[in-house]
């Protein structure tokens, strides 16, 4: 679906995968996964008349990676060009909350 200019979403219910056409190529921000990664970004593509071939970069932004590998091997395009500049990403440290009351027990 064409959501402005050269903005696209090729996802699927609950799943986004996001495709911006430029004068140099089509940059994919997410993937979604190997088993639907034909179906919805590949198909969409097509439904929309832009060519897969076309992908110059593909941005991974967590853990849907199947996709990537996939339109890597198939159609070349490079796979995540930050994380070969800033290194794998890393999980932020989560503050130490103090843990929640127990239940109250009623004494008989």
């Amino acid at each position: 679906m064409k959501v402005f200019d050269n903005l696209y979403f090729v996802g699927q219910n609950g799943f986004s995968a996001w495709a911006v056409t430029t004068s140099a190529g089509i940059i994919l921000i997410d993937a979604l996964w190997n088993y639907s990664v034909e179906d919805e970004v590949v198909g969409g593509f097509e439904k929309l008349g832009l060519d897969p071939g076309a992908i110059r970069y593909v941005v991974v932004s967590h853990d849907h990676a199947g996709g990537a590998s996939y339109l890597q091997s198939r159609f070349g395009a490079p796979r995540d060009p930050l994380r070969r500049r800033l290194g794998p990403a890393r999980p932020r440290p989560r503050p130490v909350a103090e843990a929640p009351p127990g239940p109250r027990r009623h004494r008989r």
